[in-house]
């Protein structure tokens, strides 16, 4: 049989060698404006959480049990666990707008002052000219649904005090980055689409949003940083450097030098990393694990060509013909002691999965650097297609499984057989446990409607009400006091924030 899936198939597990990759946050807040969303830890070098890896003693390697059923969730977990959820698409937000829909990446951060509250800044991956949440005056399109919203869960009452939205008429808002010591979030457009498409705005860039906005900013794309099919933007917290990955095959690994530190928006020089002597090196296939290949970086020109919106690689091609490396489909990265981890989701010569390591010379200051993978999949039950994660305060992996639940198989079963997503803890060990598992059923022909159109060859094709799957969840993040863990159910939309014995294993 031929199976279609709509989304990314992502992570259903992990090996130990990839826990050494990322820690808490990517940095520590600066003048308390901001917290991490990882929380907890002791700290390493440059206020680094300590260090995540299988070699810990005293690593836990504990999950919680199995999964209790519980008939009308809208996720089982184990004993002990529970959610509250909220922020579900099309509800009321307190600024008299209705929540958007297709919640993605997110972060977390502290309120000064008051621990009891956590400010969440989530995205929205919204497209479609002049589609439902378009329209809003002040925006970057009116044309454009996409965007950012914030909102304020409080601890303590266990309910939302404020939610709005905070960036506005951008599209395709799927991942990005916290910087945690400046106190924002920068959300990536993953299309290139504009003007040709009816938008009244060219799209594919990085956008600011502060995480103390108190309502809609200043839609200023951030052009330096380069127009392309953006995923994850991390900053380099001793330098403020922004590593940027692309998401439209083949892919480019990208570093943002921003004019000003403190302020990515006023330029900057974007640069795509090149494997030195060896011009267009091709990390798709034939890698070795932990064989370390000099790097450099080659100046993109043109970061905001013109002709970005009918050729979508408009930018990798100029680093391309300089010499620039290419991956398969990169998605999330990290920062941790000193380096810069990434995935390349179908990359490896099984096309399942691999996760590099890039790190820069003098401090990151450098033009130079190493690059060496880290791990490559050829095992889907180990790894398959990585995307979408975060580090819990001590130290173990919590994965979105974007699987077959958003999926159908087609021909003998008339595109009517789905599947499951799970939530996955990995530990510093590389034991894999299941933390949540997603029941909510998903009517995927109203979901998904196009996809069906396009991709399903049943005759008749389904109806809305004859397919049913589950969401993935997307944006995991732990609150500053790590008491707190807030998911994405990403379709139709809706945040869930669980609290549990935390204490009992090994998140």
């Amino acid at each position: 049989m031929s199976q279609f899936i709509p989304r990314r198939v992502v992570l259903s597990s992990l090996s130990a060698l990839f826990l050494a990759a990322c820690g808490n946050a990517d940095d520590e807040p600066a003048g308390g404006e901001a917290s991490s969303g990882g929380g907890g830890g002791e700290g390493g070098a440059e206020g680094e959480p300590a260090a995540l890896g299988p070699s810990d003693s005293n690593a836990s390697e504990s999950g919680y049990g199995p999964l209790v059923e519980q008939k009308g969730a809208k996720l089982w977990l184990p004993e002990g666990f529970r959610y509250v959820a909220f922020g579900a698409a099309g509800t009321a937000m307190s600024d008299g707008n209705l929540t958007p829909g297709a919640h993605d990446g997110m972060a977390a951060f502290a309120v000064p002052g008051k621990p009891h509250l956590v400010r969440l800044v989530r995205n929205h991956e919204l497209s479609g000219v002049g589609e439902e949440g378009s329209g809003l005056d002040g925006g970057y399109d009116r044309a454009a649904p996409g965007g950012v919203t914030i909102v304020e869960f409080d601890t303590q009452t266990e309910e939302v005090t404020k939610s709005f939205l905070a960036l506005t008429g951008t599209i395709e808002n799927c991942n990005g980055g916290a910087n945690h010591s400046q106190g924002w979030w920068l959300t990536c457009e993953e299309s290139t689409e504009g003007t040709g498409e009816g938008y009244a705005q060219p799209h594919g860039y990085v956008f600011l949003v502060r995480a103390n906005a108190d309502g809609a900013v200043a839609a200023e794309p951030i052009k330096a940083a380069g127009r392309f099919v953006h995923e994850a933007a991390v900053t380099d917290p001793r330098t403020s450097y922004i590593y940027l990955t692309e998401d439209e095959g083949p892919d480019g690994f990208y570093r943002f030098v921003p004019s000003d530190p403190s302020d990515p928006t006023q330029g900057g020089t974007l640069g795509m990393l090149a494997v030195s002597g060896q011009p267009e090196y091709d990390t798709t296939k034939g890698q070795s694990v932990f064989t370390e290949l000099a790097v450099e970086w080659v100046t993109i020109d043109d970061p905001d060509p013109a002709d970005a919106e009918e050729n979508a690689s408009a930018v990798h091609e100029q680093g391309r013909a300089k010499g620039g490396a290419f991956f398969a489909a990169l998605e999330g990265a990290c920062f941790h002691e000193g380096s810069v981890y990434f995935t390349a989701s179908e990359g490896g010569d099984a096309e399942l999965g691999q996760v590099w390591r890039f790190t820069p010379d003098d401090d990151g200051r450098g033009e130079t650097g190493v690059l060496a993978l880290v791990y490559e999949s050829d095992d889907e039950g180990v790894l398959q297609e990585p995307d979408n994660m975060c580090v819990s305060p001590r130290g173990a992996l919590v994965v979105c499984e974007d699987g077959d639940g958003e999926g159908w198989t087609d021909e003998d079963d008339a595109c009517r057989i789905a599947g499951d997503n799970y939530v996955r803890i990995v530990t510093r060990g590389g034991k894999v446990f299941d933390f949540a598992k997603i029941v909510e059923p998903l009517d995927l022909v109203e979901a998904f409607p196009d996809d069906f159109e396009e991709d399903c060859t049943a005759e008749p094709r389904p109806s809305v009400g004859e397919v049913f799957g589950v969401s993935e969840a997307t944006g995991a993040t732990f609150s500053p006091d790590g008491k707190w863990l807030f998911i994405n159910l990403q379709y139709p939309g809706e945040t869930l924030a669980i609290t549990g014995p935390w204490e009992k294993g090994v998140l």
